[in-house]
């Protein structure tokens, strides 16, 4: 233990500053904490906190150290510790959550022997704080609050913070209030909903605030008045002039959109007048954020944390499911995330304008939220048959790799090493019996090509291959990137075999765990075609579909095993790689069927038949495969939008034409002015100001509410048929809604609803049933799950147990969590721009994406952006001679690098063209340095990942050096005016703050600084990317303006593509060509302008398929469209 003394006697000591062993420096301690707080140095005594020589702190040990360490700041008289360590924060106080949760709060001690002993507060370490703007802002907030605390004038974080909360719960009360915030000029917004799917997860909540202290929280779908909280909400929507002001506009506005304005998931006329409503004049605080704090480092654009230092941490439980916090706490949540709303609002928008990124955020970012709340309510049309078959292809690839490392020679010799290691083992640990080859327990050890320790263990233990990357815990690492690299390490074909499998297995496994699930899942429409919902903004992910575990599973994890349900993130749990890894976020699905699996061990384990479990043979398996069910046996797929029900006849309407010409004291051409005259089927006619009717079942949920396309509706808020596919209601006729003389509402009950299990969830229940009844008498070959280590647990049975809650997490770089001994498969939100492309793997997935009836699916695709972003910004001569000279420039490089392996090829164009038939081997050899060394790469890295000798590499090296010299002088002093500036600037703006290069200054890079570097190198011609969302808005823009502004929708963004359906006419079809190549030939920028070097893209038509495209020329007349496409 070491310790300083900042004065002459300890004994004056009142503060203990505890810091890292590496960490422990007295001057700057001194400087970085004790001087910034401007406190007297004699009040202060720092002690060391123990860690191993590898950096690692195991809990016990520490806890131990603690015990001696705090016995001695006791004994000094100490009661106040400002601990500067996440880790140990969390053991002296008993926290669970992260140590950042605490910043600014004071917290007594819980750990064993010095229970409420000391007053700890938390600030992060002052060297991790010098290299992440985050962290440092963190520090800062953490040390301003202490220094309140020394002065006497501490207040917890979020106190006080509320001056006015309104709670209306019914219509009256909720009617006035909106009316009163019609003269506001902006408010922050935000919804609290039971799920991320917006088809799905309805309007729980929704809060209003008109500053940081104020706010009107209102009840929807958890109030009473759920259909006229929507009514009103919508003429609300309708009517406000100011600004609406939410954080993440793409999920409240989005989920809005849909419960406020469309009928169904195809209601594209509902849709954009939602779209239009809510987006005329707004702000998205979350891109504000963003552009405000933009950095090389870490961004965190997440509410509540940057709003921590003003709200403290008032989301102490994190909610899972609304349904469950009771309707008071919600509201108030709810209201509090439109306070700190208005808190980064207010913080962040002075420092985006002062940066000059207010020109970027209109011009660019806004409309891109108005174009991407198009993209993801439309989706992407895709084919559950291809998907199935897909799947099929993928799991037999599965299998084959699977086999081949099985059954090789290799690795069964190394097995038989491993199974002779285990015997001793084994034996050593039991010391009363002798474990032999032949010992059940050791027959079970197979090789799991999911184990990274296994999987490294054979590599460069047994092989003896170089590592050549190491993961975060210093592990040798074996991801598909070192693979490939190992490729280029051996020359043994056993070994390369051996690797390829291992890179086939791997890939495979992605798209199966990554990918196919959530196709799997994909929404039903009225029309009967299918749609794959996506979040573009911002990642691009889409959830996973409901296949976990119930909220008792208990998860290994570092503090021990927890229910799932109780699991939260940075918790780290033990995955099928063998080895900790953080969870990244803790989610709740809802209710769903589960089954209990009863285990060898005499454990329990709940969970869906969709979840998916470790096989001892290596392969995921979904406890449904297991089973063998089928749900063919059931007829027909269940269709979400059930047209089975009785429809509803309407007799006899009679109004009063007197004060029943009024909606709850509203007049009825006023609150309606949007809402157009409609007939359903004939059977019922309404106009405005005439007959007042509302149809509605009380206390339903919003889901029940919405009939999706089922059939026509009268306008929103005067008819709802509700039907709910697992649950229908029969009705006979509906509920008649009038007025009493006093305005308030009257509910005559005139319809009798059969309420009754449907036929679909009995249906299930049974099948699942019979199929567990099936698995135990047949043959378990495939029963026994994958364990911790190379162990292996066996199913005894599997049995109904019914529904119940349905829980699930996400692992950082892995798929997957031990539980009951086994491996369980996470949550995975795949990322649509990772969509594998240019590969068997792309064609396969692609093959699921395509036309349907009466519409075409397309994408536009700017040419080789990337590269011609390089050529024009850099002006590198090289790298114009591509587009200028006609040269091929795979060929160019080829001749660069490996010009003595091609002694007949001269310096022209048709010469080193010709390098492309005559020697494509050479020209494939100069495609992967040239990827590293364009990315800040080295020959260091061509050595690491080709396998190249050291002189081979720095020749390599120089000759792109020399080829692209003016492209590597113009990023080299980007980078020396960043170590100036502090910044990078990409396209249209963009600042990328580079915080490491400003500590560096100008001359060579530290190593940090130079990673970062390479990050702001990268950005510099990434940033070109936007051209791609400034088209898409431009499109949007002229769309809406058309004729064709429904018939034409955009569904997608990914990388340099924008990807749409239309209406399958062949001049609309000409109409999309024209317009949205001219959209995207538009360059616009200076730097990008050019005599005969000009951006542009084409049109594909992908017909049947995405794999499949059929791309039309530039201003293509509709005479050759037809006669090209020949669709039908």
């Amino acid at each position: 233990m070491r310790h300083a003394i900042y004065g002459d006697d300890p004994s004056s000591a009142s503060i203990a500053i505890l810091v890292k062993e590496s960490s422990f420096h007295s001057y700057d301690i001194k400087e970085a904490y004790i001087d910034y707080l401007g406190a007297n140095p004699k009040g202060f005594i720092a002690y060391s906190l123990w860690y191993d020589d590898n950096n690692k702190c195991q809990a016990a040990l520490a806890k131990d150290y603690l015990q001696t360490l705090l016995l001695s700041i006791k004994q000094q008289g100490i009661k106040t510790l400002l601990v500067t360590d996440a880790k140990y924060f969390k053991f002296i106080t008993g926290q669970q959550k992260a140590a950042s949760n605490f910043i600014g709060y004071a917290v007594s001690s819980q750990i064993k022997n010095y229970e409420d002993e000391f007053t700890v507060f938390y600030a992060p370490n002052y060297l991790a704080a010098k290299f992440n703007p985050k962290t440092g802002e963190d520090f800062a907030i953490a040390l301003q609050t202490f220094q309140k605390y020394l002065k006497g004038s501490y207040i917890e974080p979020g106190q006080s913070i509320i001056h006015t909360a309104q709670y209306p719960d019914n219509f009256l009360d909720t009617k006035k209030a909106l009316k009163w915030l019609m003269d506001k000029p902006a408010l922050t917004i935000d919804i609290e909903a039971k799920g991320l799917e917006f088809w799905n997860c309805g309007i729980a909540t929704i809060a209003f605030a008109w500053d940081k202290h104020n706010f009107i929280s209102i009840p929807v779908d958890r109030g009473d008045f759920a259909e006229n909280a929507k009514m009103i909400l919508g003429w609300f929507f309708d009517n406000y002039k100011g600004k609406l002001i939410p954080h993440n506009a793409n999920f409240d506005f989005k989920v809005l959109v849909y419960e406020l304005w469309m009928d169904n998931l195809q209601d594209y006329h509902g849709m954009i007048q939602g779209i239009e409503v809510l987006t005329k004049n707004f702000d998205d605080t979350k891109i504000i954020a963003y552009l405000a704090t933009n950095n090389a480092v870490e961004n965190v654009l997440k509410l509540k944390v940057l709003a921590a230092e003003y709200m403290g941490n008032y989301a102490k439980e994190e909610i899972k499911d609304t349904t469950k916090i009771s309707l008071p706490k919600l509201l108030e949540y709810n209201g509090k995330d439109t306070l700190a709303t208005w808190f980064i609002h207010n913080k962040y928008q002075p420092i985006m304008v002062a940066d000059g990124q207010q020109k970027i955020y209109e011009e660019i970012f806004k409309p891109s939220v108005i174009t991407l709340l198009q993209t993801e309510l439309v989706g992407m049309p895709i084919f559950p048959e291809k998907v199935a078959a897909a799947k099929k292809k993928l799991v037999d690839l599965q299998t084959k790799y699977t086999s081949y490392l099985h059954n090789s020679k290799l690795i069964q010799e190394f097995q038989l090493d491993v199974k002779s290691i285990k015997c001793q083992e084994f034996t050593d640990a039991c010391k009363k019996k002798v474990f032999d080859m032949n010992d059940p327990k050791v027959v079970r050890l197979v090789f799991n090509p999911n184990s990274n320790q296994q999987v490294g263990n054979l590599l460069y233990t047994y092989l003896g291959l170089p590592i050549l990357d190491l993961t975060d815990t210093k592990q040798p690492a074996v991801g598909k990137k070192t693979l490939k690299k190992l490729l280029n390490h051996t020359t043994n074909a056993e070994y390369k075999e051996i690797i390829s499998s291992l890179i086939g297995l791997t890939q495979v496994d992605k798209i199966l765990t990554s990918f196919i699930p959530p196709f799997e899942n994909a929404v039903e429409m009225p029309d009967g075609s299918f749609r794959l919902y996506g979040n573009f903004n911002l990642g691009g992910t889409v959830s996973g579909r409901l296949s976990c575990v119930a909220g008792w599973t208990p998860i290994i994890t570092d503090r021990g095993n927890i229910p799932i349900a109780n699991i939260i993130v940075g918790d780290k749990v033990w995955t099928h790689k063998e080895q900790w890894e953080p969870v990244t976020n803790t989610i709740y699905k809802g209710v769903d069927h589960m089954v209990n699996i009863t285990l060898c061990t005499g454990e329990v384990f709940t969970c869906t038949i969709d979840h998916k479990v470790l096989l001892s043979s290596g392969e995921w398996k979904s406890i449904k495969e297991i089973l063998n069910v089928n749900f063919k046996s059931m007829g027909k797929r269940p269709n979400k939008y059930n047209q089975n029900c009785k429809s509803v006849s309407v007799d006899k309407i009679s109004t009063n034409n007197g004060t029943n010409s009024k909606r709850i004291g509203y007049n009825f051409s006023q609150c309606f002015s949007r809402i157009k005259t409609r007939i359903i089927k004939n059977r019922v006619s309404c106009n405005q100001g005439s007959k007042i009717l509302r149809f509605q079942v009380r206390g339903q949920e919003s889901h029940e509410r919405k009939n999706r396309g089922a059939s026509s509706q009268l306008e929103r808020g005067m008819f709802r048929l509700q039907r709910l596919s697992d649950r229908p209601v029969q009705w006979e006729t509906g509920i008649c809604s009038s007025d009493n003389n006093d305005g308030t509402s009257k509910f005559n009950r005139v319809a009798r609803e059969h309420d009754c299990t449907s036929y679909r969830q009995q249906s299930i229940k049974q099948c699942i049933r019979q199929s567990c009844i099936d698995f135990q008498n047949r043959t378990q070959a495939d029963t026994s799950l994958a364990g911790k280590g190379q162990s292996t647990i066996t199913i005894k049975k599997i049995e109904y147990f019914g529904c119940t809650d349905v829980y699930d997490i996400t692992v950082a770089n892995s798929s997957s969590y031990l539980s009951c001994g086994f491996y369980s498969h996470n949550s995975s939100n795949p990322n649509l721009t990772n969509i594998p492309s240019n590969s068997m793997w792309g064609k396969l997935i692609k093959a699921c994406f395509g036309c349907i009836k009466g519409w075409l699916y397309g994408g536009a695709d700017f040419n080789s952006l990337e590269d011609m972003i390089s050529a024009l910004t850099t002006r590198d001569i090289n790298k114009m001679k591509v587009y200028i000279d006609g040269y091929d420039g795979h060929s160019l490089r080829a001749f660069s690098y490996f010009k003595d392996q091609m002694p007949d090829i001269v310096e022209t164009v048709k010469s080193i063209n010709s390098i492309k038939t005559l020697y494509p081997q050479v020209r494939q050899a100069s495609k992967e340095p040239t990827f590293l060394l364009t990315y800040q790469g080295t020959y260091h890295g061509l050595m690491n990942s080709l396998g190249l000798e050291e002189d081979a590499a720095r020749r390599i090296e120089d000759n792109f050096l020399k080829l692209y010299k003016e492209s590597v002088i113009w990023i080299a002093d980007k980078l020396q005016q960043a170590c100036d500036d502090g910044y990078v600037t990409g396209a249209f703006g963009l600042r990328l703050r580079t915080p490491l290069l400003k500590m560096n200054g100008r001359g060579k890079l530290q190593y940090k600084a130079a990673a970062e570097g390479r990050t702001a190198g990268n950005m510099l011609g990434q940033s070109y990317g936007m051209l791609n969302s400034r088209a898409a808005n431009k499109f949007r823009e002229k769309i809406w303006a058309s004729k064709y502004k429904y018939d034409v929708l955009l569904c997608g963004q990914i990388h340099d593509s924008i990807y749409l359906i239309w209406k399958n006419t062949a001049g609309i079809t000409k109409w999309v060509n024209d317009n949205i190549i001219d959209c995207m030939n538009d360059g616009g920028l200076v730097e990008l302008q050019h005599p005969t070097v000009k951006v542009g893209a084409e049109l594909d038509i992908f017909y049947p398929d995405w794999s499949k495209a059929t791309t039309l020329k530039n201003g293509i007349s509709i005479k050759a469209i037809v006669k090209q496409c020949k669709l039908p």
